[in-house]
């Protein structure tokens, strides 16, 4: 027996060892394992936290959360002079650093003080929109403002907030902003409706403009210039003529007499956008009314496009009155004449050698570089009429070297049964340039 419990603990022993040799290589994994974890993040005990005192706040704000309640009287803040200008100061420097929040932090101080704060209500209502304000919290701190400080009840005050709205195309915002204002006995004016006709085409809902235009007439609104631009544009995607002349006719005499009635210095004719009356243009010659669009164009710059445009149209429709019109207008500008304009004037103008002869000398005296297009155009109809003096006056003032236009001499000569002509043409300028 005490042989057999000798044996127990050696027994034991070796089965231990056998295990640790047998598991040898998995415990020296786990022991590296260790050594890594403990390399790399230090302690393994985690150290106890320590309770660190908190900044003292430098506003006394709530824009984590709710904001508070302005009808609260109890809620006025007494700040002298000095902190008011610098939580001011401090509202204005968050907003134009993007700091939504420390803006809203000096927003919810000033908004109970006695004295209205000097900041822009605007750019209050945009830092609540980004701080995922909704549109009836934005609201009811609207109200509450207007209700603590009842002088800012004034529509320029609800206008300029409007115009920040309509700019970031806030649609559901303003209309609740414009049901506010009316319940504040304030009328939408002639600046409201310029933001909301701007808004309403930037995101393309032209009948919704069409039923502000109608609103405005209803209720004897003078449109600005602006709401006149609006209103042209529209009836131009429209694709209505008619509308788009009469408010392009309008904003003549807007342009005489400023948007408030008074003589505008800086706003002219000059300053109608060009591409606006190119698209007229374009429109009207689609229409057939260009007629009726030149005596609006007085006096109004008219861009190169726009006039080959309207010179197009007139060699398509073979009106040569009208082009004499188009002409006067073009040389009204006091500016030279471009050489596409020369060139659409003579296509305009086949029936006329004498005008076409007129062309060519101002052309000529504008120097010796003559474009293929005008010598191509003035080529065709010196065969329609056979005028073959003015094409070799044209040939000798231009010294042609393009291929195109030596082909369209020869043709021309060729045609006219001068092959003495056409030969020299062929030898004397076709031959060296090969």
């Amino acid at each position: 027996m005490a042989g057999m419990a000798a044996t127990a603990p050696s027994t034991f022993a070796d089965d231990a060892w056998a295990f640790l040799v047998a598991t040898r290589a998995e415990l020296a994994l786990f022991c590296a394992a260790v050594a890594a974890y403990v390399l790399l993040f230090g302690n393994m005990a985690p150290k106890s936290k320590r309770s660190r005192p908190q900044k003292a706040k430098q506003l006394p704000a709530a824009a984590d959360g709710d904001l508070g309640d302005l009808g609260d009287g109890s809620s006025q803040v007494d700040l002298k002079p000095a902190q008011r200008e610098e939580l001011e100061r401090a509202f204005n420097e968050a907003f134009a650093a993007g700091d939504h929040r420390q803006a809203l932090s000096c927003w919810s101080t000033l908004r109970r003080c006695e004295q209205v704060p000097a900041i822009s209500l605007a750019r209050a209502v945009e830092s609540m929109q980004r701080f995922k304000k909704d549109p009836n919290f934005v609201l009811r701190e609207l109200k509450a403002y207007f209700k603590r400080f009842p002088s800012q009840c004034d529509a320029a005050v609800v206008n300029d907030l409007v115009e920040s709205l309509g700019k970031r195309l806030d649609s559901e915002l303003l209309g609740k902003v414009i049901d506010m204002m009316l319940s504040m006995n304030l009328q939408p004016d002639h600046r409201t409706y310029e933001v909301l006709l701007a808004m309403q085409f930037s995101m393309r809902n032209f009948s919704q403009v069409r039923a502000l235009l109608g609103e405005m007439g209803e209720k004897g609104i003078r449109m600005t210039t602006r709401a006149r631009v609006v209103a042209t544009k529209t009836m131009l995607k429209a694709g209505s003529f008619e509308e788009a002349a009469h408010h392009f006719r309008e904003l003549s005499s807007l342009w005489e007499c400023g948007a408030d009635g008074t003589s505008a210095a800086t706003t002219t004719p000059s300053a109608a956008p060009q591409h606006i009356v190119a698209q007229l243009v374009e429109l009207a010659c689609r229409d057939h009314s260009l007629s009726q669009l030149l005596p609006m164009l007085e006096g109004v710059p008219v861009s190169e496009e726009a006039v080959a445009t309207m010179l197009s149209e007139c060699v398509r429709r073979k009106d040569t009155a009208l082009t004499a019109k188009v002409e006067q207008l073009v040389r009204a500008r006091g500016h030279t004449l471009s050489d596409a304009t020369y060139t659409l004037l003579v296509k305009s103008a086949s029936g006329e050698p004498e005008r076409v002869r007129r062309l060519f000398n101002e052309v000529k005296a504008s120097g010796p570089a003559v474009s293929p297009d005008f010598a191509l155009a003035l080529l065709s109809f010196c065969g329609q009429t056979q005028s073959g003096a003015l094409a070799d006056e044209l040939l000798e003032h231009m010294q042609p070297t393009q291929m195109p236009v030596l082909s369209a001499f020869i043709r021309f000569y060729t045609e006219q049964e001068e092959f003495d002509k056409a030969c020299d043409v062929y030898e004397r300028r076709v031959l060296p340039s090969r």
